[in-house]
């Protein structure tokens, strides 16, 4: 504990802000430890571009998968996608904008609602903060979208929603927005006819300003991934995924290679990146963690035309440890790249865990002890917190420390659906008491006798209220596609 309250004591002169994007992308602050040189070192190949052995430098637009929906830190702002909660009157996908800047207690937070031309539901959505631009995905019925919209006027750009090419985002699926190339990476699923003999589930590109799409790089269906900017490297977490093995997709190779590691279990479901040491995060279905250490890592190709890649861990082999003890189904996590923290939510539930990560790249990784273990506690209309998962909905706030994680639409009480923001500084120094309950008081915008703030670390934001989706048309979702198979 003392070494989690040091390092936290330092974070208002050195958390620096990491553009991002994903599932709750996060973006907007200027500066950034260092980490340009992060290593996946190839043997018969490269990996990435350039030296990226980890630790020497970390530019200000690189991303790490700091989230799962967008938030812009440097205004304050999140963007978050309302899962199968469906605009009343139009029966539309719905995005909230949300002021994270104002005291929910005596200001309402919701600053608008964008809704969409379609009733896709959104799963994901990520920030290009270099245009003003934000990417929402969607689509499970057999038709994936795009919609991008203008942050300075929350509108949807001319031409939105933009037609994915043959795939689809799925019910899980994510995207986060890679700035070293301005485009968003978006997890699909093969839907329609596909031209590619590899197949169209995995990944594809989408440039927001030029509104145009990149080939798919074939993989697993990814109901959780992370991103690394710096290296140009995904964690590809899949049901497809062999016990003990996870895929990593390796961008500027436009190839899937897999993982092998001990460590991992049966069931890996969500993954990030600190990208500042290439260390990765993966959760797990029984309330344990795999932290694998990627620096130094190499990628092998097999010999023949037809032959798959493979990734080598540097060190003693497995170069990775588990986290025992944390809340059962322990799955999604966003992770400060300055502070070296992963923050971790419980699908279902109101569990949440705080991985102190190593504060520098390493050549082995050593044990990941004394994580901080809570909950998130009632919200203010009274009803048990519950995180949103598949889609999962977590991010990090990387300019303030916070932590974020939205409630599923199907746990509030009176349509009253929240999005919790954690003090992980406050987290760290006294866990218990981060689930301590709301006292009495006001909510803006919400009917309630509790505050909105426990005191203790914990500050609710209300989300527009979740609408009753039988009344909708929602659209048809078919059998998902077989993921292609790794070799």
């Amino acid at each position: 504990m003392l070494a989690r309250l040091v390092r936290t004591s330092t974070l208002a002169i050195s958390i620096l802000a990491i553009s991002a994007a994903g599932m709750f992308a996060l973006a907007g602050c200027k500066s950034h430890p260092s980490a340009t040189n992060q290593s996946a070192q190839s043997e018969n190949g490269s990996w990435g571009t350039g030296d990226q052995t980890a630790g020497s430098g970390l530019s200000s637009s690189s991303s790490s998968s700091a989230g799962l929906f967008g938030v812009d830190c440097g205004k304050h702002l999140a963007y978050v996608p309302l899962v199968d909660s469906p605009d009343p009157r139009t029966c539309n996908g719905r995005v909230a904008v949300i002021d994270l800047s104002v005291d929910p207690d005596t200001n309402d937070a919701r600053k608008t609602t964008i809704v969409l031309s379609h009733p896709d539901s959104p799963t994901g959505s990520a920030v290009d903060t270099a245009h003003h631009l934000v990417v929402i995905v969607s689509g499970s019925g057999g038709t994936g979208f795009v919609d991008v919209v203008d942050q300075t006027s929350n509108t949807l750009v001319s031409g939105s929603p933009f037609k994915m090419p043959n795939v689809q985002p799925g019910e899980s699926g994510q995207v986060m927005f890679d700035p070293a190339n301005n485009v968003a990476i978006i997890g699909v699923e093969e839907a329609g006819d596909c031209p590619n003999k590899s197949g169209c589930t995995g990944f594809i590109t989408f440039d927001p300003v030029a509104h145009k799409f990149g080939p798919v790089i074939a993989g697993g269906y990814p109901k959780n991934f992370g991103f690394n900017s710096v290296t140009q490297q995904i964690l590809d977490i899949s049901d497809d995924d062999d016990s003990g093995e996870i895929g990593i997709i390796d961008i500027a190779g436009a190839r899937a290679c897999s993982l092998a590691d001990s460590n991992l279990g049966d069931s890996s479901s969500g993954a990030s990146f600190d990208i500042a040491t290439n260390v990765g995060v993966i959760g797990g279905e029984e309330g344990a963690a795999t932290v694998i250490n990627l620096n130094g890592s190499k990628v092998v190709t097999g010999s023949g035309s037809d032959a798959g890649c493979t990734i080598g861990e540097s060190g003693t082999v497995p170069n990775s440890v588990q986290v025992k003890g944390l809340p059962p189904d322990t799955l999604a996590s966003a992770v400060n790249s300055a502070a070296h923290t992963a923050f971790m939510i419980a699908a279902d539930g109101a569990g949440i865990a705080l991985l102190d990560l190593p504060p520098a790249p390493v050549e082995q990784l050593a044990a990941i002890e004394h994580p901080a273990i809570g909950n998130i506690p009632n919200d203010p209309a009274g009803a048990e917190w519950s995180n949103q998962s598949d889609p999962y909905l977590v991010a990090m706030d990387e300019c303030h420390n916070f932590g974020l994680t939205v409630a599923s639409a199907s746990s509030g009480k009176t349509g009253a659906t929240f999005l919790a923001q954690v003090d992980l500084e406050a987290f760290n120094s006294d866990p218990q008491m981060i689930g301590t309950a709301l006292p009495a008081g006001k909510c803006a915008g919400v009917t309630t006798t509790r505050s909105c703030k426990n005191n203790h670390g914990v500050v609710f934001y209300p989300l527009p209220p979740a609408s009753e989706t039988t009344s909708c048309e929602s659209a048809v979702k078919p059998a998902r596609a077989m993921p292609t198979r790794r070799k």
